[in-house]
């Protein structure tokens, strides 16, 4: 899995028997040749740290950046294992052509509606949204959970489909073109807006900050949809 503009991290592990109480750890004298299709080739070998959702990995990290309209090759292979070959790449992105917001009330409690405007091209496309408040962060100890920090970030936030939406995939935020493929489609979708006025009350520790909304359509391939709806 991997997305614009980021290097490509591949964590690298032996299968294990279903009796076999490993926890999986990196598997080291591994060489991973990664070729985008414009020919442009990186070959890594080192194992780095890396901190995903809190954790430490040890992964293998590309200096190469994912591009958009690019497809990328990786043959991973090892001494003592056959080589092992996947091949992705990221779709070209569908413009928004205008956002604009309501107040309404959903399930009697008042909520933020944004209505996304876009133009669906004429194939088969399938989509991710997601909802970002860049807003005061309370950074805790890993360890103790108590708090050291506050600092301005991107938090993703829940969103849901009203009940009238064309739309209705029980909170998935991954969807296709099925029903609307190549038209001009309003995408609308609420957010609590009781939290956005949590999100406004923690300005006063950065009083020159901008605190915003950041909606993301994002293109995806059909194996990503694949995945993520199975």
């Amino acid at each position: 899995l991997f997305e614009q503009d980021s290097n490509f991290y591949f964590s690298i592990a032996e299968s294990q028997s279903v009796l076999d109480n490993d926890t999986f750890p990196s598997l080291e004298n591994v060489s991973i040749v990664l070729t985008n299709s414009l020919g442009e080739s990186e070959t890594i070998t080192a194992l780095v740290d890396h901190t995903f959702y809190y954790q430490n990995k040890r992964v293998y990290q590309s200096v190469m950046r994912a591009r958009e309209g690019l497809t990328y090759d990786i043959s991973v292979s090892h001494p003592n294992h056959k080589t092992a070959t996947a091949t992705a790449g990221i779709p070209d992105g569908v413009q928004i052509t205008s956002l604009d917001t309501q107040t309404v009330l959903e399930f009697g409690y008042p909520a933020l509606r944004i209505n996304m405007i876009f133009q669906d091209p004429v194939v088969t496309n399938y989509y991710e949204l997601k909802l970002f408040a860049y807003a005061p962060e309370i950074v805790y100890d890993k360890q103790t959970w108590e708090t050291i920090d506050t600092i301005m970030s991107f938090q993703e936030m829940y969103y849901s489909f009203p009940s009238d939406g064309l739309l209705d995939n029980g909170g998935n935020s991954i969807f296709s073109d099925e029903l609307f493929n190549g038209k001009e489609y309003t995408l609308s979708f609420n957010t609590d807006k009781s939290y956005i006025d949590y999100l406004l009350e923690g300005k006063e520790a950065f009083p020159e900050a901008e605190i915003f909304l950041l909606p993301e359509l994002r293109s995806i391939s059909k194996e990503y949809y694949d995945y993520q709806t199975s």
